[in-house]
């Protein structure tokens, strides 16, 4: 079986430029800076690009920003809750104790990217491509994956919790290993998975759903 690899560390510099960003046009180019609490909250631009920056803190909840594309990033203790960033190209980006609720990545392409210690509870990557993707130790209840393609993708300590994963393929390992899998939606498209032996009771229910099998309590009504 082959093994989830980590995901390559973002190449950015040690010393860079400080810069204060306050907005966001069309085809911005922010490349080489450091980027210290940016406050972007409802900002709107397509066609953002970043490159080789570092953000400490910030504020970029509710901003509207498709098809963004990230390469060599980090990321840290920022507040991106409900940023819609359909279509993005992530490469190569570390996002570390950032608040990502409700954040929508749809149809995005994310390759060596690592969410550390990240909330992503209701999140989308509907139809996202997913390639060495690592979350670790993250809030992903009621994330969406309907669609996506995963290829060496971990999840190691996180809650999967209510977790969609409706016609979601498996393209290479998935190692669900050490992360909460109760009441997991469409998990019969995760075929291929690997997962460890005490995770099969918080499974079992879900997995008895997607063939069709009724259970029934000695004490109680009918369930499935």
């Amino acid at each position: 079986m082959r093994r989830v690899r980590a995901p390559a560390a973002p190449g950015v510099d040690a010393d860079l430029p400080v810069r204060r960003l306050t907005g966001l046009g069309d085809e911005t180019e922010l490349v080489a800076l450091r980027l210290e609490t940016p406050s972007l909250a409802g900002a709107a631009a397509s066609w953002v690009s970043v490159e080789r920056v570092v953000v400490d803190g910030g504020v970029l909840d509710g901003a509207r920003l498709p098809n963004l594309a990230l390469t060599d990033v980090a990321a840290a203790d920022s507040d991106l809750a409900g940023l819609r960033a359909d279509d993005a190209a992530f490469v190569r980006v570390r996002f570390a104790g950032c608040r990502l609720t409700g954040a929508d990545f749809g149809g995005a392409s994310l390759r060596d990217v690592l969410f550390d210690g990240c909330r992503l509870d209701l999140a989308s990557l509907r139809f996202a491509e997913l390639v060495r993707v690592c979350f670790r130790a993250c809030d992903l209840r009621e994330a969406d994956f309907a669609g996506a393609h995963l290829d060496e993708v971990s999840t190691p300590g996180c809650d999967l919790s209510r977790t969609a994963f409706d016609q979601a393929r498996v393209d290479g390992p998935v190692d669900l290993r050490g992360a909460r899998l109760a009441d997991l939606r469409a998990p019969g498209a995760l075929r291929g998975a690997v997962v460890e032996p005490a995770q099969l009771p918080e499974l079992a229910a879900a997995l008895a759903a997607t063939v069709g099998l009724v259970i029934v309590s000695d004490d109680g009504p009918e369930r499935s």
